[in-house]
C-alpha cells in the first residue's frame, strides 16, 4: 500500500473526514465484483489524528457538514458505479 494515501471503504469514517475537510482524491472500486468502493484521501498526519480520534469516539464534527459529506460520497459511489458501466458497454 502506497503510504502517500489513505484508503477506507468505510463510509461513515470517509464521511466525518471528509466534513473536517480532508479531501477525498477519487473514489475506486475495491473488490473484483464492484460491492466495496474505497474512498482515497492524502495521507498527512493529521488525517492520521482525527482518525485515531474517530476510532476511540473522541472525533467532534458538525452534525450538518457530516450528513452534507455522507450524501456527497454516497453519490460518488453511485456516480463511480455508472461510469464504469458506461465504459464496459453494459
Amino acid at each position: 500500500m502506497d503510504n502517500d494515501i489513505y484508503p477506507t471503504s468505510d463510509i461513515w469514517i470517509a464521511s466525518a473526514l471528509h466534513s473536517l475537510g480532508h479531501k477525498v482524491l477519487t473514489v475506486s472500486k475495491a473488490d473484483k465484483y464492484g460491492k466495496r468502493y474505497d474512498f482515497i484521501f492524502d495521507h498527512t498526519d493529521e488525517l492520521d489524528e482525527d482518525v485515531v480520534k474517530y476510532m476511540s469516539n473522541e472525533l467532534m464534527c458538525q452534525p450538518r457538514d457530516l450528513f452534507e459529506s455522507f450524501k456527497k460520497l454516497k453519490s460518488d459511489v453511485f456516480n463511480a458505479k455508472a461510469l464504469e458501466r458506461m465504459q464496459s458497454g453494459r
